[in-house]
């Protein structure tokens, strides 16, 4: 549904595509599912310009050889493959999932903290910090104050507890009561076998 500004909301279909193009790629906040699915991440590696493979004037060269045609017979010719489903390359896959982890605060954290180590303040002015742990060892709140001062320290604004949490759980772990041990009646997140980030 739209809405213009002072205007009645009417529905329609989008039947185009958002093509950008940067010197990098833009930090995008949304890492919903929806926003994977439809995000594609082209990694152009080859330079050109400044080599011997460079054309100055490659628009007029086109143009006076006739390639404007062959151009379009090419396009035409790949349209059916376009609506059909496109074959990603693998390339081009592994950008755009590093893309997505780069660009999402919480998959960073957790990437940290499992290469790192899950390091609790233990107040003790004799040992700052305790002990490596896993993410299971800790409660939720360590985990989310954990979450906070690495935000703190990295420059990003932390999310909310509960939007934290959904965060955690699209990236594979869940929150679970804890029935035995040291954490017994609290809750802490285990991660989840079964659960394939894209």
């Amino acid at each position: 549904m739209l809405t213009p500004k002072f205007g009645l909301m009417f529905a329609f279909v989008v039947t185009q595509k958002l093509l950008f193009s940067a010197n990098s790629v833009p930090r995008i906040t949304d890492t919903s599912q929806g926003m994977a699915d439809r995000l594609i991440v082209i990694p152009f590696t080859q330079r050109i310009r400044g080599t011997a493979a460079a054309v100055p004037n490659i628009v007029q060269e086109i143009v006076k050889s006739g390639g404007l045609s062959v151009l379009l017979n090419r396009v035409l010719k790949e349209v059916p493959n376009i609506i059909n489903g496109i074959h990603i390359p693998e390339l081009v896959q592994a950008a755009t999932k590093k893309h997505m982890t780069d660009t999402n605060p919480v998959a960073l954290f957790v990437s940290e903290m499992n290469e790192s180590g899950w390091r609790i303040d233990t107040g003790s002015s004799f040992e700052e910090l305790a002990g490596i742990k896993a993410i299971s060892d800790l409660t939720t709140v360590q985990v989310y104050n954990l979450y906070k001062e690495w935000c703190k320290e990295n420059g990003y604004k932390p999310l909310a507890n509960n939007t934290f949490g959904r965060e955690l759980g699209r990236l594979g772990y869940e929150s679970i009561q804890i029935g035995m041990g040291v954490l017994r009646g609290k809750r802490a997140y285990q991660k989840i076998e079964s659960v394939t980030i894209v």
